[in-house]
This record gives structure tokens, C-alpha cells and sequence, in this order.
């Protein structure tokens, strides 16, 4: 009997991992702030009660009805039980030329509280050619928000149920369900500003990143919908496999497999499973020693967990077998990595399709060793030999008991290879074997660790033996003994610290860092429905265990707010608060950030946030559009997305945005409507393409590039310029751009890629960092040209808009072209750092209100031997700047005008007469003298020991 149940638990804990959830909600938990963010002039709390439920109900009738222009029903569709993702409704009718028509749905349902659900309408003319109008959209219902029994009727009167015919004819009109697709989140009884990101079509699958903040001293109260129809991405690799938040890293995950990559220098990380959140991944992620970061791939390996791997080390590549896929199927193909790239093997032979198996490379005879794993009738005892292009089975007279869950490693001792324990019949046996390329035999031993499976393998630092850590024993305890095998006894060491009690973890030996890394794994949480999923990164040195910084300064923050039913989402001002989460310096590295382990299929659960909080504090219309803005920038940051900037010389310094403005991440207001509509543009499909790309390349074939270089009439480079294109037949939809020298080098090369094909006019111009826009670079050349057009065979560097050309760009191909300028005369060129910029509002004395009350903060150490500062203003504009240390006044002066700048130098010997540099923390205030509104920007460079520019330690966003 005892054996039956360990055999259950075995399999049932396969099986688990194969849960996937088949439908997301979303849901608040209110609590109070476990930080303060008092100086920013008003806490922002998360919480909320329930933002709503994004799935159908389990029964819908849907009624499409279409009106005529006297408003009289012309026709009725019904149609019961809809199936997401299917036209659940169509009417086919032919209509009169240069009508307005109505449409109207109807649901009836047996609803629950607060559930929505979503319906796309599409109107296709004549020909079955799309309407070419944004009235025919997203249509949103929901159902009776007191839970009776009934129906919504959509209203005739709203845009989006209104169309305009063209010619005369057949028009068909589809009514689709979709409920990933555009999602206006439902406002609560708390004022909450909530923002809800879903590119449904895009690189990065399903993404729902759903945030309320508690605005309680301002009460503002709005919706946001952000619409990323527009950006036309293709599918790609699904959000399971891909979605990594900020810079924490890998998923919590378990099943995963870790091993050292010889070409690459670096501890690699490919896959697993994340059960809690129905989860399995195909991602693979790259440690240096100090950070993990991912590498995207078009061609991988499906996601998968539970699989075999070995790296063969004569050939340089990684060999990954079988595991089972994110339906629970248990697959048969082998992958392998080179160091570069991935590639499937079309062996002659092949195991049969297993999880739970083990392999590792012999290095003596040069072949890789596979041995048992489990399908869904049986445990598996076969051994298969892998020569780099075929695999053969051995048949053996000896072999070890059928298993599972174990673990497989050369011994350079004994030059054979190991196999310890497992999961059998006969529950987990206490055994050590070692194959010498001919046969199995088992070695016996006294003293050693017990029995176990689900434990893991790594060689010792310096090579000497085999480290052993964690598992799960047959009295169901996971365990976290660390132990050595030296060729011929075990030996358990007893450090200081330990990772905690765990099964199914990564563990590789690192040799260019001579460690070992353990990533991942699993416990049980008593008492819960969910098991306690790792996302820790340890390091053995031969001696003591010790967790990384990357995520220790986080852990004890993140477990409180878990706690209490939060998932934090940190958007920072000025770094402190992230400094604290995730330990010194870290402000450099990252604008937001979400623990991954209340990720559910990609929703943001809930947590609590600090968003640029000077802007809370003003409740005027205009300032409830810009905290609209800037949450919704903030979160383009959170998922992946950098800036750009785009003025099209009209408007440059409103503070409204308009349709003559265009950049990366800033939104255009829709018309007239009281919660602006907002959606990405462009330049955000490059960026998410370069993200994630596609798997089949669909960006690359269907859409062009500009590219080529920007130099001066003398032919000296243009850095940190803007590049801009404008679609010359969608003149207010469609601009791209990009900054020199953002890939290339400092050369003026610049690139433009993700360009539907068609004319486009291409022009340069200054990285402003007054404008509006608030742009963010590094290390440019601020004003360095004039705004120029390109003028084609033409381009002298002056620009005359009468002679301006064309570039043509088609599907597929690359266009090169040379932009030549102009420098501008009256501004110097300056190699320094944008450490804040905008266009502040004055007080009531002609006093700039933000200075005062949040000062910019400059983080000096023993890397930093002299620092530059000063203060650039726009034209016809006075400034004060003044500095401190330890809040001690080392240096006040004010501007002269006309003067553009304020400026000065600081050295550790104070050989320029002034404050000698110490180490420690300074402020810079910055007041307005003139009472005309107007921008400035504080601009900073320092140099280091080696004199190179060190500025990323405190630059501010």
C-alpha cells in the first residue's frame, strides 16, 4: 500500500504541473501602504475592492440589430451561446450609398456581479472591403451590475455603434466576442485611476497589466482605455514564455534546467513550469555572474518543463530531450543550443516521449547517457546513448530499477558517470550507479544522504566533487542538506546559510565565476491551495551558500505585501524608493517593477505604486489628463518600452498634446470625449518587435526600413540627433524615429525600421529636453543642428522644405540615405547627461513650486574624481541655481539674461577656488526668476577615476 501511495504522490505531483487556469479575474485587496511616500507631497495607496471580472458568463444569448437612418429596425440576428472568438452574430443586407446606419446588441445572460463582456463590430462595403473609419470599433457591455437576471442594450446614440456607407450594396456586419482584446476597467466605489494594457495581437500574447492607484487627497476619478489595435503587431511567442518584468529576473519556476555554456561564458537557465499561475515556459535567461538577463529567439523549442538536458562539452552544445508541454502531452523531440542559436534534431531513433528523465555528457567516451524518466502508464528503466546526430538504445543485462526524478553527473574521478536516486516502485531508493559505457553498476556507500528524488546535481567550485542540494524524500519532506561526493564517499557540509527547503530547482556549475548557481524550485505552504514557488537566485563558492543582491533587498518587502493580498508595483521619481526594494544604485536599471509571483497569466493582481507624485497633488482638468499621461507612460516603461520624440514643428512647446505630436509613449488625445482614448503608435511596434520577434519573421517581410548616416556639412557626425519620418499620405498617423548613434556607435548612423512601404518624408532635428514631450537621453549632444529636411540628390545641409524629397520605402527592403546639416552657431556642443527637464508651472511668487519641495539628488563616491553642473534655460528665461551638501550651501548664483546657461565645476582637490568634492549626497535647487512659465533643464556630467563618464548612478527620469 505504501508503495501504491508514493507512486500516486509521484505522478500526481507530474500532473500538477500541468494545471493551466482557464479563465483570469481580477481583484483588489484593500490594506494600508507598507511604505511611505510622504515626501512627495501625498501618499498613493493600492487596494480596491473588485475592479471586475473579465469572462463570459457560462450562457449568452446575443441579439445584432441593425437600424436604417429613420432609425427604423431593418433587420434582427440572434444567436445563443457564443463562443469566444467567434462571429457570434452577422448580418448581411444590402444598404443605400451615403447613409448613416445604426447598430444595436443585445445580451441576455444569467449574469454575476460586475462580470463584462467585449464585442468587436466590423463593417465590410461592397467588395467585403473594410469600412476605413474609427467609428466601427469596440463595443463594450456589461451586464446588470446588481446581479438580476437581464439584459443590456447598447445605446444607437453612441460613436461606436454608428457607420457611414459608401458605395450602394452588400454590407456585412460581424459581431465577434472578444474578451482579451481592448478592456475599459470598471470604476469602483473608491476613486481609482486604473489603466489596462492588452495587446492581444502583439509579440508579447495576452498582456493584461491591470493598476489602480488609491488617489485619495485628490479624488480623481477617470478611465483610461488603451487602444493597441492600431499597432498592427503579429503574434509571436506567447506571454508564458517571454513576459519579464523590470530587471528581477526569471519567473518563480520549478522544473526548469540550468547548465554552464562554454561559448558563451555564462550560467544559462531554459524553461519550466510556474503551476500556481498555470505558467510553462520556453524562455531562455543568461547569468553573468551579477544580473540574469533573457535572450529572444524566433526558433526555440516549445515551452516545456520536466525535460533532460546535457551539455556536450566536445561539441559545444547543449542537449535538451523530451518534458512534458503546457497541455501536461509528454513530447519525444531534442533540441540544441550552440551558444547562439537553437536548432531541432532530426535523429534516426528516438526515446519514446517521457518527463522526469536525467542525462549527462560522458567525457571520456563523448556521448551523452539517458536514463528512465515516466509517461502517463509507467516508470521507465531504459538507457539511451546520444552521439551528437542519432540516438541509440543500449540493451543491457544490468540495469538500475526503473525511476524517475533523478539526478545524473560525470564523475572525474572515477571517469564515469553518476546516477543518484529517484523516484521507483519501491519509493526512492538509496542508491548510487555509474555507467562506464558498457554497462550499469551500482557503487555502494555507509554514510550519505537519504534517499530522494526531485533533488539536484552540480560540479563542486575547483572541481573537487560533485555537490548535491535539496529534494523531496519518500516521507514527503523537501529538504535542503547539502552534501559532496568526492570520487569515492559522500561528505555533509554544514554552512552558515542555506536556500530553503526545496524540490525541482536549477543548479549549474559556473566556471568562469568558479561557483555554483541554484535558481528556483518548491515547497508546500500548509494550509493553502498553492505551493511556495522560488525566484531566488543562490551561490555556492565550495564553502557557504549566500543569496544575490538582485534578489535579496526585494524578498522581505515583497513577502509583507504578499501578505496582505498586494503585488508591488513600484513607478519611482527619484529612486529612493527602489534603492530601498532592491538595494543601492539599482535607479539606474529600472522605472518600474512588479514581483512576478502574483503574476496570473500575465494580470497584475494588485499593489501599491508612487507615480511621479508632484502631479497628484493638482486636481485641475489639465492635470487629471497629465497624470492620465503619466501613469500611462510609466506603464509603457513597466513593459519593456523606451522613448522617443517627435514635434513636427507646429505647436513645440504646448502644453496640450495634439495631433502634430507624435512621440514614443505619449498619447493623443481622442476627440472630445471625457476619459481620453489613447493608443500606441509606430515606433512602440519597433520597440516590442525588437523585444519579442515574431516567430515567422512577419515584420521583417511585410514592412520596409530607412536607415543611413547624419553628418555635418563637413562630414564630421551627427550624435544624439533626432531622425524623424512621416508617411507623406497619412501625414497625422503615422511618424517614426529614432536618435544617432542609438545602436551604432558614435558614427551618425541611425536606423528606422517596422516602416509600412510607401513615401516618407525624413527630417533631423534637436533633442529638445523643454519640450513638452520629455524626453530622456543619454549622453547626447543637446541642439547640435538645425531642423533639416532631406532634400535627395539636392541635400546640401540647408534647409528649404520647396526642395525637400522623398524617401521610398518598400516592403522587405532596406533604404540608406544621407542627411547632411547644419551645426547651430549660437549653442555650444555639450557631451553631457539630461538629469531632469519639463516645463514647470510657477507659484504664486514667480517661484518654481517643484525645486523647493523635491530637489534633484547627486550621489557622489570614490569613482567620481569632478562633476559638471548647469542649469540650460529657453529662451528669454532667468534662472537661480543653488547647491548643497549635507544640506550645507556650497554654491548659489543666478543667470543674466539673455544667458542660455548657468554653469560649474566642482574637483576633489577644489583647485578652481570652489567646494572641494566629497563623498556623499547633494542637492540641486533650481528657481525661476522670471515670472513668464517657461522650461529649463539640469544638465550634469562627472568623471570618474579613469575619466570616463559616470553619470548613471543618479540620473532621474
Amino acid at each position: 500500500m505504501q508503495d501504491k501511495i508514493q507512486n500516486n504522490r509521484f505522478i500526481n505531483m507530474i500532473q500538477k504541473h500541468k494545471y493551466k487556469l482557464s479563465f483570469n479575474f481580477i481583484s483588489c485587496v484593500w490594506g494600508s501602504v507598507l511604505l511611505s511616500a510622504s515626501f512627495f507631497g501625498s501618499p498613493i495607496a493600492w487596494g480596491g475592492g473588485p475592479i471586475g471580472l473579465y469572462f463570459p458568463a457560462p450562457r449568452t444569448d446575443t441579439y445584432l440589430t441593425l437600424y436604417g437612418p429613420d432609425s427604423r429596425q431593418i433587420i434582427l440576428d440572434e444567436n445563443d451561446d457564443m463562443a469566444p472568438g467567434s462571429a457570434i452574430s452577422r448580418i448581411v443586407h444590402e444598404l443605400q450609398a451615403n447613409r448613416t446606419y445604426y447598430i444595436k446588441v443585445s445580451v441576455y445572460n444569467n449574469p454575476q456581479r460586475n462580470d463584462s463582456g467585449y464585442y468587436r463590430i466590423s463593417v465590410k462595403g461592397p467588395g467585403g472591403n473594410p469600412l476605413n473609419q474609427a467609428l466601427a470599433g469596440i463595443v463594450e457591455l456589461h451586464v446588470n451590475r446588481d446581479a438580476v437576471q437581464g439584459y443590456l442594450e447598447t445605446e444607437r446614440a453612441e460613436n461606436w455603434y454608428v457607420f457611414q456607407t459608401g458605395d450602394a450594396g452588400m454590407y456585412i456586419i460581424d459581431t465577434t466576442f472578444d474578451p482579451e482584446h481592448v478592456t475599459k476597467a470598471v470604476p469602483v466605489r473608491w476613486p481609482v485611476f486604473p489603466v489596462r494594457y492588452n495587446i492581444d495581437q502583439g509579440p508579447l500574447g495576452a498582456i493584461d497589466a491591470d493598476t489602480a492607484a488609491d488617489l485619495t487627497q485628490s479624488s480623481i476619478e477617470c478611465w483610461n482605455e488603451v487602444d493597441t489595435s492600431r499597432a498592427r503587431l503579429q503574434r509571436g511567442p506567447d506571454l508564458d514564455q517571454d513576459l519579464h518584468l523590470g530587471s528581477l529576473g526569471p519567473h518563480p519556476r520549478l522544473l526548469g534546467q540550468m547548465f554552464y555554456d562554454e561559448v558563451r561564458k555564462n550560467v544559462m537557465l531554459f524553461g519550466g513550469v510556474n503551476h500556481n499561475y498555470g505558467l510553462t515556459f520556453a524562455d531562455l535567461w543568461e547569468w553573468n555572474g551579477a544580473q540574469w538577463s533573457i535572450l529572444s529567439f524566433a526558433v526555440r523549442p516549445a515551452a516545456r518543463d520536466s525535460f533532460a538536458a546535457s551539455y556536450e562539452k566536445e561539441r559545444k552544445k547543449w542537449v535538451i530531450f523530451a518534458g512534458s508541454d503546457r497541455a501536461g502531452n509528454d513530447l519525444d523531440d531534442t533540441w540544441l543550443w550552440d551558444g547562439r542559436a537553437w536548432s531541432q534534431a532530426s535523429p534516426e531513433n528516438s526515446p519514446s516521449a517521457r518527463n522526469t528523465s536525467a542525462m549527462a555528457y560522458d567525457e571520456e567516451r563523448k556521448h551523452v547517457v539517458l536514463f528512465g524518466g515516466a509517461n502517463e502508464e509507467e516508470i521507465l528503466g531504459d538507457t539511451w546513448i546520444w552521439d551528437g546526430s542519432n540516438w541509440t538504445e543500449k540493451a543491457l543485462t544490468t540495469n538500475p530499477p526503473p525511476r524517475a526524478g533523478h539526478a545524473m553527473i560525470f564523475d572525474s574521478v572515477r571517469k564515469t558517470v553518476l546516477m543518484f536516486s529517484g523516484f521507483s516502485e519501491e519509493g526512492n531508493p538509496r542508491d548510487l550507479w555509474e555507467w562506464n559505457g558498457r554497462e550499469w553498476a551500482q557503487i555502494g556507500f555507509q554514510d550519505g544522504p537519504v534517499g530522494r528524488d526531485s533533488h539536484a546535481f552540480a560540479i563542486n567550485p575547483g572541481g573537487t566533487g560533485i555537490l548535491l542540494f535539496g529534494g523531496y524524500d519518500e516521507n514527503a519532506n523537501r529538504m535542503n542538506d547539502t552534501w559532496l561526493w568526492d570520487g569515492n564517499a559522500w561528505t555533509q557540509r554544514s554552512p552558515a546559510d542555506s536556500p530553503s527547503k526545496r524540490q525541482l530547482h536549477g543548479m549549474a556549475y559556473d566556471e568562469e565565476q568558479d561557483v555554483v548557481v541554484l535558481f528556483g524550485g518548491e515547497d508546500s505552504r500548509p494550509n493553502t491551495w498553492n505551493d511556495e514557488i522560488f525566484g531566488d537566485t543562490w551561490i555556492w563558492d565550495g564553502v557557504n551558500w549566500r543569496e544575490t543582491a538582485t534578489s535579496e533587498a526585494f524578498m522581505d518587502v515583497r513577502d509583507q505585501l504578499f501578505q496582505q493580498g498586494k503585488n508591488p508595483i513600484v513607478f519611482d521619481q527619484n529612486g529612493d524608493i527602489i534603492d530601498l526594494l532592491r538595494g543601492n544604485g539599482a535607479r539606474s536599471h529600472i522605472l518600474g517593477f512588479a514581483g512576478p509571483q502574483r503574476i496570473e497569466r500575465g494580470i497584475i493582481r494588485s499593489g501599491w505604486a508612487v507615480i511621479n507624485g508632484w502631479l497628484i497633488n493638482h486636481s485641475n482638468d489639465r492635470m487629471k489628463k497629465r497624470l492620465s499621461w503619466t501613469l500611462a507612460h510609466e506603464m509603457g516603461h513597466f513593459l519593456g518600452l523606451g522613448h522617443a520624440q517627435f514635434y513636427g514643428h507646429l505647436n513645440r512647446n504646448s502644453y496640450d498634446l495634439d495631433d502634430y505630436h507624435y512621440p514614443l509613449m505619449y498619447w493623443v488625445e481622442s476627440s472630445a470625449e471625457e476619459y481620453p482614448t489613447v493608443s500606441l503608435h509606430y515606433d512602440d511596434t519597433i520597440a516590442l518587435s525588437k523585444l519579442y520577434p515574431s516567430e515567422d519573421g512577419i515584420l521583417e517581410r511585410e514592412y520596409g526600413t530607412i536607415s543611413g548616416r547624419a553628418m555635418f556639412d563637413d562630414g564630421r557626425p551627427v550624435m544624439g540627433a533626432m531622425i524623424s519620418a512621416r508617411l507623406v499620405t497619412d501625414r497625422y498617423r503615422t511618424v517614426v524615429g529614432g536618435q544617432t548613434d542609438g545602436l551604432q556607435g558614435f558614427n551618425g548612423e541611425f536606423e528606422l525600421p517596422g516602416l509600412p512601404a510607401g513615401e516618407y518624408e525624413v527630417w533631423i532635428e534637436p533633442v529638445d529636453p523643454g519640450s513638452t514631450v520629455q524626453i530622456h537621453t543619454t549622453n547626447a549632444i543637446l541642439f547640435p543642428v538645425q531642423p533639416e529636411y532631406y532634400s535627395g540628390e539636392r541635400e546640401r545641409g540647408e534647409d528649404n522644405p520647396s526642395i525637400a524629397a522623398t524617401v521610398e520605402v518598400r516592403a522587405g527592403e532596406q533604404t540608406n540615405i544621407e542627411l547632411i546639416c547644419k551645426p547651430l552657431e549660437s549653442v555650444s556642443e555639450l557631451n553631457t547627461q539630461v538629469l531632469a527637464y519639463g516645463s514647470p508651472m510657477l507659484g504664486g511668487l514667480g517661484r518654481l513650486n517643484r525645486p523647493n519641495e523635491f530637489p534633484y539628488l547627486l550621489f557622489v563616491d570614490d569613482e567620481i574624481e569632478d562633476v559638471s553642473i548647469s542649469v540650460a534655460m529657453h529662451a528669454g528665461q532667468s534662472a537661480k541655481l543653488q547647491i548643497k551638501f549635507e544640506d550645507r550651501l556650497i554654491y548659489d548664483a543666478a543667470s543674466m539674461l539673455p544667458a542660455s546657461f548657468i554653469e560649474t565645476h566642482f574637483t576633489r582637490k577644489g583647485d578652481n577656488g570652489l567646494f572641494a568634492i566629497q563623498n556623499g549626497t547633494y542637492s540641486i535647487h533650481v528657481t525661476n526668476n522670471s515670472n513668464v512659465p517657461g522650461g529649463y533643464t539640469v544638465l550634469a556630467s562627472s568623471s570618474s577615476v579613469d575619466y570616463e563618464t559616470n553619470v548613471n548612478r543618479w540620473e532621474l527620469y
